[in-house]
């Protein structure tokens, strides 16, 4: 169960709780307390699905990568699925150069967005 996230009550105003209910799709992962020994040994990454209201520049996905040793993340606007290989080439270039070493591993939730027909 995610924390921070209030229970939802029967008895509220909104969204009934069979609604939110509802939303989640995804089972929550497992918790871990293990993370990599060093930078760039994991890189967690995923792309959001379209959202309905446009970011300025008229963006409608955005793609995270997080790096599993300092959690630290980056977000990469994108108007359409197929940049996300450029903005991956972008990320890459960026880290490997500012921590002089090389990204070990991928981890995406394997939801789809990057098989090509």
């Amino acid at each position: 169960m995610v924390k921070g996230i209030p229970n939802i009550n029967k008895d509220h105003e909104g969204v009934c709780k069979g609604c939110a209910l509802g939303k989640n799709t995804m089972k929550p992962f497992t918790s871990s307390d293990t993370r990599s020994k060093e930078i760039l040994d994991l890189i967690h990454f995923d792309v959001c699905r379209p959202i309905s209201n446009k970011y300025l520049g008229g963006h409608i996905y955005y793609v995270t990568f997080i790096d599993d040793h300092s959690r630290k993340a980056w977000i990469y606007l994108l108007k359409k699925k197929d940049e996300v290989f450029e903005n991956f080439n972008e990320f890459r270039s960026k880290v490997e150069t500012l921590t002089k070493r090389k990204i070990k591993n991928l981890r995406s939730e394997n939801g789809g967005e990057y098989t090509s027909k």
